[in-house]
This record gives C-alpha cells, structure tokens and sequence, in this order.
C-alpha cells in the first residue's frame, strides 16, 4: 500500500544515518516499511507497505539499526 507519512518533532541525524517505519504485532517490531530521514519541522516522506494491514497493531519510527522506537501510535 503506497502512504505518505507525515512526521514532526524527529531530531535530524548525523548524515548517512536514517530513521525506519515498522508495523507492528503485539506491541514489537514485525515488518519494515522503509527508511527516511528528516529536518527541522515537518517532513513528508513516500513510503509503502506491501503487506495486509489487518495482520497488524500498529506503526512505529525507530532510529534504522535499533528496536527502540522513538515515535509510535
């Protein structure tokens, strides 16, 4: 499914370093969505997720290369 997601308040990383978008089950990471990175303020970035929604609980943006999620819903 092709989105955009809409995201703010993300402190902006060293260069070459990226934030991911995962989609979740039972609270833990279970499918990526893709990588992005961000600036000051607002940014919008294409993203898709070739997946059943429906098998999912949730979203939630972790610095790429970690578990911890740093945004969620």
């Amino acid at each position: 499914w092709p989105m955009e997601l809409t995201v703010s308040g993300l402190e902006p990383l060293p260069a070459g370093e990226t934030y991911e978008l995962w989609l979740t089950r039972s609270g833990k990471l279970a499918d990526p969505c893709g990588t992005f990175a961000v600036t000051r303020g607002t940014t919008e970035v294409p993203l898709n997720a070739p997946y059943r929604l429906r098998d999912y609980d949730g979203w939630v943006v972790v610095r790429a290369g970690t578990t911890t999620p740093v945004l969620s819903t």
